[in-house]
């Protein structure tokens, strides 16, 4: 079971825990001198230091975390020819209950925010009164309990997971059960979701710019996407109109990991922003627009469109 991706996956998620966990510890202590502020230049320069200490452990801790996400599917990619009856990483999933689901879909919640820590840290040093130091201090103990579960599911898969036979997806998502029935609904449902949010997330987006409604719009589509992927879109891009299964998707079509990270991206870009934006109302430094996002989004949107024939 340990090979060299999933061995370099729990290191780095140590380390990458133990960065961040310094990180809030250091900024714990600055958040207690940040009411009553710094008296005078000794102080000063003490503040100076931690906070050097601070952002660079958050910044180190946060990029390996966020690299960590496509290393967590690589790493259980190398799982599947070791399991019986695997053909893609829903057998692993399966073989890793209870951690494996709720550990993947970490994955495309964590980076979100830690990701929306960095640019505070990066728009704090474009102005003297750095507007968002006191919200990235406050963040913190939040940041470390998300960095902290998503960590101990990591562990707890690997270090419980027994490889042996496994149902295959067909199996698990295709013949009769509860998966089947939530496989079948997301033929149309999840499709028409996708659908309605994305039209809602652009029309909002481009003419209202960020907020509260297109931080909403933009989380429900990325749910609405990984949906209907698994349901309709999957089984056109694959041409297999019987088959529901993420995985083997991103594993037959590339052209279908290509539209994820675009579309995913793209809504975490949007997020961040909206969420920068409500920090900051009604600042004028806010963001105004998310249209560059947008942008992002339907290319992915282009890419689904050209692949699956609609």
């Amino acid at each position: 079971m340990w090979n060299i991706l999933t061995s370099s996956y729990v290191v780095l998620a140590t380390v990458a825990f133990v960065l961040i966990a310094a990180g809030a510890i250091v900024g714990i202590r600055l958040a207690m001198v940040f009411p009553q502020g710094v008296q005078n230049l000794d102080e000063r320069l003490r503040w100076d230091r931690l906070h050097t200490l601070l952002v660079t452990l958050m910044s180190v801790g946060i990029v390996v975390r966020i690299f960590l996400a496509p290393l967590w599917f690589f790493a259980l990619s190398s799982l599947v020819p070791l399991i019986a009856g695997g053909m893609c990483l829903a057998s692993v999933h399966h073989l890793g209950e209870p951690y494996s689901w709720t550990a993947s879909a970490f994955k495309a919640v964590v980076p979100a925010f830690l990701l929306i820590w960095l640019v505070m840290d990066r728009l704090d040093r474009q102005f003297e009164d750095e507007p968002f130091l006191q919200k990235r201090l406050v963040w913190l103990p939040a940041l470390l309990v998300l960095v902290l579960v998503e960590t101990f599911l990591d562990i707890g898969f690997f270090a419980n997971i027994e490889l042996g036979p496994s149902p295959c997806c067909m199996t698990l998502f295709d013949g009769p059960g509860i998966a089947t029935d939530v496989s079948g609904m997301s033929t149309w449902t999840g499709t028409a979701t996708l659908v309605v949010s994305l039209a809602a997330l652009w029309i909002w987006g481009w003419f209202k710019g960020p907020g509260k409604i297109a931080a909403i719009l933009a989380a429900v589509v990325v749910v609405a996407w990984i949906w209907a992927l698994h349901g309709r879109l999957g089984s056109l891009w694959m041409d297999m109109p019987s088959h529901h299964c993420l995985f083997c998707v991103w594993r037959l079509e590339w052209t279908s990991v290509l539209a994820t990270l675009l579309m995913v991206f793209g809504s975490w870009l949007v997020f961040g922003r909206s969420v920068l934006a409500a920090v900051l109302r009604p600042s004028p430094r806010a963001p105004d627009s998310v249209r560059l996002p947008l942008v992002v989004i339907g290319i992915g949107i282009v890419i689904t469109v050209v692949a699956v024939g609609l």
